[in-house]
Formats: C-alpha cells, structure tokens, sequence
C-alpha cells in the first residue's frame, strides 16, 4: 500500500511539473505577444489585463486597444489588491519550505531550500514595502484578470523552485488531506497515527531531520565541501546567486523609496519637484508632474486626481523602470542559488519573468515620454542597450 502510494505521488509531482511549466510557458508567450504586438487584437487586450496604475488608464484610451474596453468597469480592482499576491506568496512559500526542511538536506537540497529561504524573504520584504512604502494613486486600478494571474503566479512560484522529492512531499500532504476529507475527519484535526504523510508526521515529532539547525548543518557542510575541486563551482555559484539577490533586493528596495517619495506631496499641489542631482550633488533640474484622472475608474473616483513626477536618483538616471532590473537580477540570483538541477524548471519562470517585465517595463518608458515632453531621451526602459 505504501509503494502504490508512494507511485502515486511521484506522479502527482511529475504532472505538477509539467502543469508549472505549462503556466509559465504560456505567461511567457502572452508577455511576448502583447510586448510586441504580434496579434493586434489579441494583443491589445493582453496589454490591458496586463496593465495596472497609470498604464492601466493609458491602456483603455491607446489606438490599438479593443472598443468597448473603458466601458467594462467593473472588470477592474483595486491597485492596492497588489498586496494580495504576498500574502499568498508568503502563505504557500512557508507550507512549501516546511516540507523542504523536512527532508534529509543533502548539499544540493540545502542549496534549493536556501532559494526557498530566500524567495520568503522577498515576499516579506514586497508585502511590507507596499503595506507601508507604497503610495498608490486614489483609484488606481488593474484589470481582475491580471489580478487572478498574479495570485497564481505566487503559487507557482513557490513549487516552481521546490525540489522534486519537495514536490513529491507536497503533493503527499495534499493526498492525506483530500483522503482524510472524504472520509469526513478534518484535514487539521486528527491523531498522528492517521496522518500518513512522511513530511508533516516527522514535522509534528520533530525528528532530527526536521530541526530548524538542519539547514545550518547542512549549509555548513556545504561550505566544507569547498576542499573538493568539485565542490567550488557549487558553492562559488551559491555564493554569487546570494548576492545578486541581495544586491537586487537592496537596489529594489531603493528604487521603490524613491518612487514612493515622489508621492508623499499632497494631491491639492499643482506642482511636484522631484529629487533633484542637484541635491545629489549636481546641476540637473527637476522636471514637473502630470496630473491625471483615472479612466476607467468609477465615476466617484474619477474626481480624485493625483500627480505622476520623472524620478531622479540611482539607476533612475539610466533606465525608466530600474526596480524591475532589480527584480530581473534577484530572480536570476535565486536561479542560481537553486543549481543546475532545477535548471529546467526554474529556465521558463524566468523567462517568463523577464518578458512579463520587459511589457510593463517600454509600456512605462512610453508612458513617461508620452506625458512629459522634457523627459530624458537617453534613458532606456529597462536594461540599458537592450530594453
């Protein structure tokens, strides 16, 4: 019964991989298509359900877009819902990083569960800065299907950077508790014995598996190994995919800030004087705001407008969207960190990532050189040279 079970859930994590793949597959190919206009039609309404806060307004009104789209209203939530996909995201991270810590940690399984680690900590950090950083427009809005999409996006992620005996835990858990709901016991309350699955049964005696100094251990091990010449390459790769994460989680953090400062003059001014190089030190004026009203926003919103200013500072200065550089480099950090192994399954979240970031990223740069005639030419979207 044991080994038919067993099968069981190892064929439940072979389809969950193919179903992560599959969904980030598909995001990637929407994310290309509306980027590059590759089906006028289809693409337009891609852009739209990708649209959120100023591009979310620009969108109903562009040339391309699909009639009717202003008047489907009630299609649309709340930009501050945003906080929604960290909640999931640290909710499903922390059951699926439980199950990580309770299997045996080998080297490459301490590394995979150490992007774990760190995906939790980006979520946390995310979900703080918009709690309290964040200042979102009065009626900023983004499309309930992007909505939707966000929410499994922070589902999937998780998973996506799980092991496979990981997965294999997770979906045995999930087995133990639809067998336990159909039998009519509840999946949180019931005795030890009748709770078969190996990862929460060892979490609920904490076996020495299961400590929490499990991952130092075997992080420790890790680093011991570097004796090896086969043991470098690993650790070395490690120690550079943490601190790409690192360095652009900070760089992330910053650019966020100074976005949200750009927003902490009240809406009744008229005009907005952005950070300046000057202050920094040099001779570089400021520009001037852009007052704008939600277009497809209620009609009880639409008379609460607010202010857009160019922002000025750090990479700002190079590129229109640098906090979703940053994101594209923590992402690349955690693919590192994770290892070749979970290569094939980490490849299209990232590319996926990439090209969902490169959309909202020109959409952005179009937006800023559309509204504001005095805005820097030199800058790129994203990625100076490329983007």
């Amino acid at each position: 019964a044991r080994a038919g079970m067993a099968s069981l859930d190892a064929a439940a994590a072979e389809f969950a991989a193919k179903a992560l793949g599959t969904f980030w597959t598909l995001f990637f190919a929407a994310s290309v298509v509306a980027d590059l206009d590759l089906l006028p039609g289809v693409s337009a309404r891609l852009r739209a359900f990708a649209a959120r806060g100023k591009q979310a307004d620009a969108e109903p009104s562009s040339p391309s877009a699909p009639a009717g789209l202003r008047a489907e209203a009630k299609w649309w939530v709340p930009h501050k819902w945003f906080a929604h996909f960290y909640v999931v995201g640290i909710a499903c991270n922390a059951f699926v990083l439980a199950h990580a810590l309770a299997e045996p940690l080998s080297a490459e399984h301490a590394a995979a569960t150490l992007a774990s680690c760190l995906f939790q900590a980006h979520v946390i950090r995310r979900f703080l800065e918009t709690a309290f950083v964040a200042r979102h427009r009065a009626g900023a809005r983004m499309h309930i299907v992007g909505y939707l999409v966000g929410v499994v996006y922070y589902v999937a992620a998780p998973m996506t950077l799980a092991t496979p005996q990981t997965t294999r835990a997770v979906c045995a858990t999930f087995r133990v508790a639809l067998q336990n709901a159909v039998a009519g016991d509840s999946p949180f309350v019931r005795s030890r014995k009748a709770l078969e699955a190996p990862p929460l049964a060892s979490i609920s005696i904490r076996s020495k598996e299961t400590r929490p100094f499990e991952l130092a251990r075997a992080l420790v091990s890790l680093a011991k190994e570097l004796v090896s010449h086969v043991s470098v390459a690993r650790v070395s790769r490690v120690a550079f995919g943490t601190y790409a994460f690192l360095f652009g989680s900070v760089k992330q953090a910053r650019c966020h800030l100074i976005l949200a400062k750009l927003r902490e003059t009240p809406s009744r001014t008229s005009h907005l004087v952005a950070p300046t190089r000057k202050q920094n030190g040099d001779d570089k004026a400021s520009l001037s705001t852009h007052r704008l009203e939600p277009l497809n926003a209620p009609r009880g919103d639409r008379e609460r407008t607010s202010h857009y200013a160019v922002p000025r500072g750090d990479w700002f200065e190079s590129v229109s969207s640098p906090h979703y550089t940053a994101e594209c480099l923590l992402y690349a950090g955690l693919a590192l960190v994770a290892g070749a192994r979970l290569f094939s399954r980490i490849a299209p979240m990232l590319a996926a990532i990439v090209a969902n970031l490169a959309l909202a990223a020109r959409r952005t740069h179009a937006w800023y050189l559309e509204t504001f005639p005095e805005y820097p030419k030199n800058r790129w979207a994203m990625v100076p040279g490329l983007v």
